[in-house]
């Protein structure tokens, strides 16, 4: 068998139900594409009955490749377990809970057969508790293709870490020393993605929805830990090992300050008890757009939850006044 043109890498631990309808999911567009396309399962020492799921697939698919790691490394560990068992010159680790919509290789193969691409970014629609939920719409296959990094990094900003969404030139970034260095950050992929997107002369983004991502009720993670902390912590590493460009740091902090914070700071409860003022002003406190837009929202938080027991009281004696009038 020749080089694949694309590994698809699928990082898994305990989630085998999800991990059985991703690989059905895939392996009905595969047929025509089981030459050119490897799929490879990195178990991080499941518990479940995850290793029989993928033996029962590689009785008939021979191009599923199985790894299981004898100890669960954490997540970071397994996602760069996919992207360094991949053989092929483009990698696509996709999330155990994320599915392709109908065509997407169709579209997806002959763009990285036919371009000498970085990354080619894909951007989700998403469903919460049932695939069924979700009609797609009709349309017309579009891609755009980008000479300058910066453009699609100022469209697309911390989207850039949704791993399911980034399809990267492995051929690029290889023996970068930095490539596997971000383990527990949570955000282990920037490692091979912004090296990869400035290494290339043109990068791309299909615009037609082509994946489907799956929409936690809860987020399940220390958003503001791994946003607020291991995000400018690992761009600033990249910039000042001359990885990426200040330029690009500067873009993408920013860019979290004022498009991904300002929806998760008005939140009444934080998730996992954390702090996120301390996190975000220690972390920006020299950044503009913390003043500006992040000092606001604390303030009319506090200034909500300040006010709570005050509200609950009026809230109860006009209940009371209703009942006796």
């Amino acid at each position: 068998m020749n080089r694949p043109i694309l590994s698809i890498g699928i990082p898994t631990y305990n989630r085998a139900p999800l991990l059985k309808l991703c690989l059905e999911n895939l392996f009905n567009q595969l047929a025509e594409y089981a030459e050119v396309v490897e799929v490879l399962v990195s178990n991080n020492a499941s518990t479940d009955h995850t290793k029989q799921i993928v033996e029962s697939f590689q009785e008939q698919y021979k191009q599923l490749r199985y790894s299981e790691n004898q100890t669960n490394g954490g997540p970071d560990f397994n996602i760069a377990k996919c992207f360094e068992l991949a053989t092929a010159k483009y990698v696509w680790v996709f999330s155990d809970d994320d599915l392709l919509l109908p065509n997407a290789l169709k579209y997806i193969i002959p763009l990285l057969q036919n371009h000498e691409l970085g990354i080619l970014f894909l951007k989700p629609n998403f469903y919460r508790n049932s695939i069924d939920e979700f009609k797609p719409k009709e349309s017309a296959f579009s891609y755009e293709l980008y000479n300058d990094p910066y453009k699609l990094m100022e469209e697309e900003h911390y989207w850039l870490t949704y791993i399911s969404g980034v399809i990267i030139n492995k051929d690029l970034v290889e023996g970068i020393d930095t490539l596997y260095h971000y383990q527990k950050s949570f955000l282990i992929q920037l490692g091979w993605t912004l090296p990869a997107l400035f290494k290339a002369k043109e990068n791309a983004k299909i615009t037609t929805p082509l994946i489907l991502g799956r929409q936690l009720a809860v987020v399940d993670f220390k958003l503001f830990h791994v946003f607020g902390e291991s995000y400018p912590r690992v761009l600033t590493d990249m910039a000042a090992k001359g990885i990426i460009p200040v330029k690009a740091r500067d873009l993408l902090i920013d860019s979290i300050i004022e498009k991904y914070f300002p929806y998760y700071v008005p939140i009444t409860d934080y998730p996992y008890g954390e702090k996120p003022f301390g996190i975000l002003s220690k972390s920006f406190w020299h950044k503009k757009g913390f003043w500006t837009i992040l000092m606001p929202l604390f303030l009319r938080r506090g200034l909500y939850i300040a006010t709570r027991p005050m509200r609950q009281t009026i809230k109860k004696g006009l209940a009371r006044r209703q009942v006796t009038s």
